[in-house]
């Protein structure tokens, strides 16, 4: 068995793109685990009476999942009361779908399953007027600024989807009634 080229040049450099990776991965990780908290905690202090959330953040960075629904205890047509919507964060560490290994991905998402709620969210979304759709996905450098405004982009950006969901509900519940 023969090495490529790039597996000489890997091989000779084992040690330090070893270590290397490591330090991204801490970096990497740090970023995500710093988001959710932020998240977390301005969510829990706006506390709706319409919606929970569990977040999912995955030991060694990469992915951070949101997941929303309706609180069990809260008015709700019907048909909610299967609705799911997740915020999902992936970096490069989880994804091979970004242009630049230095980017992340933010998103909504609503299993392939509720395709019914995902045409209602994306129509009122429309109808009320929305910037953002809550299913678009929106790219976030990871290295441009400090670290510090890094997590704070993204939390602002997972919030900004929480609120734009939770007022496609408010507006759902305003149509049904």
């Amino acid at each position: 068995m023969e090495l490529s080229e790039s597996g000489r040049h890997y091989l000779a450099n084992y040690y330090l793109l070893a270590q290397t990776r490591d330090e991204v991965h801490r970096y990497l990780e740090g970023i995500a685990k710093e988001f959710s908290e932020l998240v977390e905690d301005h969510l829990r202090m706006k506390a709706d009476d319409l919606l929970e959330f569990s977040a999912d953040v995955r030991k060694g960075g990469g992915y951070v999942e949101f997941a929303i629904k309706m609180r069990p205890d809260a008015e709700q047509l019907a048909e909610m009361q299967d609705w799911r919507y997740s915020i999902i964060y992936r970096d490069a560490m989880r994804t091979h779908k970004l242009a630049d290994s230095n980017q992340a991905r933010i998103f909504g998402w609503t299993p392939k399953a509720l395709s019914r709620q995902q045409d209602q969210v994306e129509r009122v979304a429309k109808a009320i007027g929305l910037k953002r759709m809550p299913y678009a996905e929106v790219t976030v450098d990871l290295v441009g600024a400090s670290v510090d405004e890094v997590v704070e982009e993204i939390a602002r950006i997972f919030v900004g989807y929480y609120d734009d969901y939770l007022r496609v509900v408010q507006e759902s519940l305003k149509e049904g009634h």
